[in-house]
C-alpha cells in the first residue's frame, strides 16, 4: 500500500504538471487560435492515444453507454465547463483561474448530498463555507468594477462537479475508458459542428480577446501553432492517463491534496512566461481555498 501511495503521488504530481503546461499553451494560443480548433485537435489525439493504449493492453473498445441520457448530459456539461475555463485563461492569470476551478470539491460535496444522499458532517460544512469565503476574496465582486472572467472558472467547477456525480452513477455499468471515449467523441463532434458555422472567422468582428478566442478563423497551415496544438492533445491524453492511474492504485484521500500543486505551477509559469502578478487579496484567497 505504501509503495502504491508513492506511485499514486508521483502520477498525480506528474499529471498535474502536464496539465499546467497544457494551460500555459492554451493561454498562449488564445491570442491567435480558435478555442474550438484546440478542442478538435485535442479530441483526435486523445482518441488515438486511448485507442492505442487499449489495443496494447488487449482491452475492448466499447462506445455504447448503458446510460445514454445521463451520458449526453455529462458530455455537454464537460464540454461547456472546459470551454468556459479555456476562455477564462484569455482574461485571468493561470493561478487565479486554477484556484477558482478548485471550488469543484465544494460543489461535489453539496451535489453528493442532494443527488447521492450522502451525509455531510459539520467539519465538511465548515470547510465548504470557509472555502467560499476564499472564492469571494479572490473574485472581489464589486458591482461597479466586476471582472466577468472570474465567473468562468467557477462555472467550470460547477459543471465539472455535476459531471463527476453523473460518473459516480454511471460507473457501475460504463467503464472508465468508454466514458473518456464519450468525452472525446462529443468534443470532436461539437467542435466540428460549430466550425461549420463560425470556423471561417466571418463572425470575428470583436475587439474583446475572449470573443476573438471563440469566433476566430481556424488556421490549417503548418506552423509553430500547429505543433503546439499537437502537444496540447498529447498533454491532455497523458494527464488523464496519470490521473486515472493515480486513483486506480492509491487511496484518493492520500493523493488528492497533491492536485493543488497545479496552483504552484500556475504561479511560477504565469510569472515567468506571462509576467502575471497576483495581488495580496488573491494570495489570501488562494491560501484559504487550498
Amino acid at each position: 500500500m505504501f509503495n502504491n501511495s508513492k506511485k499514486g503521488i508521483f502520477f498525480i504530481i506528474f499529471g498535474m504538471t502536464v496539465f499546467s503546461v497544457q494551460d500555459v499553451l492554451i493561454k498562449y494560443l488564445s491570442e491567435s487560435t480558435s478555442v474550438f480548433q484546440i478542442f478538435f485537435v485535442r479530441s483526435i489525439i486523445g482518441l488515438l492515444l486511448i485507442s492505442l493504449y487499449l489495443s496494447i493492453t488487449k482491452q475492448k473498445i466499447i462506445f455504447k453507454s448503458q446510460y445514454p441520457i445521463l451520458t449526453l448530459i455529462r458530455v455537454m456539461l464537460f464540454f461547456s465547463a472546459f470551454l468556459a475555463f479555456y476562455v477564462s485563461l484569455s482574461g485571468l492569470s493561470l493561478a487565479v483561474a486554477n484556484t477558482l476551478f478548485f471550488t469543484s470539491p465544494f460543489f461535489i460535496t453539496i451535489f453528493s448530498m442532494i443527488f447521492l444522499k450522502e451525509k455531510i458532517g459539520i467539519r465538511r460544512w465548515f470547510a465548504i463555507i470557509f472555502g467560499f469565503i476564499g472564492v469571494i476574496i479572490v473574485m472581489n465582486p464589486k458591482i461597479d468594477d466586476f471582472n466577468f472572467f472570474y465567473i468562468l472558472p467557477v462555472y467550470c467547477a460547477l459543471c465539472y462537479a455535476l459531471s463527476m456525480i453523473i460518473i459516480k452513477i454511471t460507473s457501475d455499468k460504463d467503464s472508465v475508458y468508454s466514458q473518456i471515449f464519450h468525452l472525446y467523441i462529443s468534443a470532436l463532434i461539437l467542435s466540428s459542428l460549430i466550425s461549420l458555422f463560425i470556423g471561417d472567422g466571418s463572425y470575428n468582428n470583436f475587439e474583446n480577446t475572449a470573443l476573438q478566442f471563440l469566433f476566430r478563423e481556424w488556421q490549417l497551415s503548418y506552423n509553430i501553432n500547429t505543433l503546439i496544438l499537437l502537444f496540447i492533445g498529447l498533454a491532455g491524453g497523458i494527464g488523464f492517463f496519470c490521473l486515472h492511474q493515480a486513483y486506480r492504485i492509491a487511496s484518493p484521500p492520500t493523493i488528492a491534496p497533491f492536485e493543488y500543486i497545479i496552483i504552484i505551477w500556475s504561479l511560477i509559469f504565469g510569472w515567468l512566461i506571462f509576467e502575471d502578478t497576483v495581488n495580496l487579496r488573491n494570495i489570501i484567497g488562494i491560501f484559504i481555498i487550498v
